[in-house]
């Protein structure tokens, strides 16, 4: 088998102290959308889209004048930031993958059609799994297959192994996007609660007189406009994590997929038992 040179050139896993620094820029990113939404005001083709992004708030003085009020801490605010955090998240899970997909092309197995593998043959590639990307995938399942087949010298319990390990695999996998779920989750459950406070905010302003009946439909349909734009605006958000969840979640279960079959295909069905050997020496 032709191998690399040591040490494996891969895209290097993100680790834990990278992947709390895009955190936290993910959430700083969100602090900044939230700032410049408040204080620069947006309009694209007639439309005001502050109204949309951030709680601007409308109030008709008694010469008819309209006064708009922005709100740093908002319902609005805290989806732009759970968006980012999401978009963070997003950021990590997809590093991690062109990592783990990488590892399946820098040739860690024989490749060609007549290298068959021994116990004894096993030893570099073993080292090799260790040293390469220790806690990725592959590298993982390939040293749970060769010490099953050191220990049991048997194709069979290697075989269950693997099927073991990458029903193990899948699960934790899947629990990787917990926090994403979530964040999908709490982005529409912030718009529908701020559109109730919104209608409550117009109900009670009709209620307060604060307007003369005959005036009250501009700013009460004012208000309950930055109220329903609240689940317009955490929809998209949520629509936007959750296009991203499912193409990255489905490139890590392909990842996943693609590492089986490259254990089957030049590791598991070239093992040689030691049985075998001796009957066809």
């Amino acid at each position: 088998m032709d191998k690399p040179a040591e040490p494996y050139y891969l895209i290097e896993p993100l680790t834990a102290k990278r992947r709390i620094l895009i955190r936290v820029a993910s959430i700083v990113a969100g602090l900044l959308t939230v700032v410049f939404f408040n204080i620069v005001p947006l309009h694209f083709v007639g439309i005001d889209i502050s109204v949309i992004v951030v709680d601007w708030r409308t109030t008709v003085n008694a010469d008819h004048s309209v006064t708009r009020e922005n709100h740093w801490v908002s319902v609005q605010a805290f989806m732009w930031l759970a968006f980012f955090i999401g978009l963070g998240e997003l950021w990590i899970r997809r590093c991690a993958v062109r990592s783990e997909a990488w590892l399946l092309k820098i040739g860690m197995l024989p490749e060609d059609e007549r290298t068959m593998l021994t116990s004894e043959k096993l030893g570099p590639i073993y080292i090799s799994a260790r040293t390469t990307a220790p806690e990725a995938m592959l590298p993982t399942l390939l040293r749970r297959l060769i010490m099953e087949f050191r220990k049991s010298l048997s194709v069979d319990r290697v075989s269950s192994v693997m099927d073991s390990s990458l029903d193990l695999m899948l699960h934790q996998l899947d629990l990787r996007y917990t926090m994403l779920r979530y964040l999908v989750w709490i982005i529409p459950t912030l718009g529908f609660l701020g559109t109730v406070i919104g209608i409550a905010d117009a109900l009670a302003f009709v209620g307060s007189g604060q307007a003369p009946m005959d005036e009250l439909l501009t700013p009460t349909t004012m208000k309950l406009g930055v109220a329903f734009y609240t689940t317009l605006l955490a929809l998209i958000q949520s629509g936007v994590l959750m296009l991203g969840l499912n193409f990255i979640q489905a490139a890590d279960e392909q990842v996943l997929n693609e590492a089986g079959q490259y254990c089957l295909d030049n590791l598991v069905i070239r093992l040689t038992e030691p049985a075998h050997l001796s009957r066809h020496g």
